[in-house]
């Protein structure tokens, strides 16, 4: 029995860990797109996702990924990647139980084209 156990947990590992990671689409706007978490005082954590003045480590779906998933999806941001100057600001806020990670292709979508997108 313990060895059956054994066997199908290996496989499991096996096939999950072969699983080749999902992309989000390529933002359609101009600029790089940078993303950071900032913390508010008795709030919580917030995540931006900005027009990037240049180049930081490529971003992770969920900026802390539980065990390193492989296959959570990519992004285009770059992580804590130098803010540039911006006319616009969005505020999203994932309705119906959703997470700020959930909204990771609109965010980096907008900020693409220029604006900050802020997500709690």
């Amino acid at each position: 029995m313990a060895r059956r156990l054994a066997m199908v947990l290996f496989g499991a590992a096996v096939l999950l860990g072969g699983r080749a990671a999902m992309a989000l689409p390529e933002p359609t706007g101009p600029h790089p797109v940078g993303t950071r978490l900032v913390d508010l005082a008795g709030a919580g954590q917030v995540q931006l996702w900005y027009p990037a003045a240049g180049e930081g480590a490529p971003a992770p779906y969920r900026l802390h990924e539980p065990a390193g998933l492989p296959w959570l999806p990519r992004t285009a941001a770059r992580r804590d990647a130098p803010m540039a100057t911006s006319p616009g600001f969005v505020i999203l806020v994932p309705g119906w139980g959703g997470r700020r990670w959930d909204l990771t292709g609109l965010a980096t979508d907008l900020a693409s084209h220029g604006g900050h997108c802020d997500a709690d």
